[in-house]
């Protein structure tokens, strides 16, 4: 698992964000992909699974 730390550009303090992109590509299988999603203020608020998409 990959561990994500954001700092501020000028202070290198702690920083927070309220938004940010994800693909996932070539997922086939139900469950096969997903990203751990944390909550810096309580408890982690879950899983975010890809859906498969067929192949064309």
């Amino acid at each position: 698992m990959r561990h994500v730390t954001r700092l501020h550009a000028t202070s290198g303090a702690p920083a927070s964000t309220r938004g940010f992109g994800l693909v996932f590509s070539d997922v086939e299988r139900e469950g096969a992909a997903s990203i751990k999603l944390f909550d810096a203020g309580g408890p982690e608020p879950g899983y975010l699974y890809a859906e498969p998409q067929a192949l064309p």
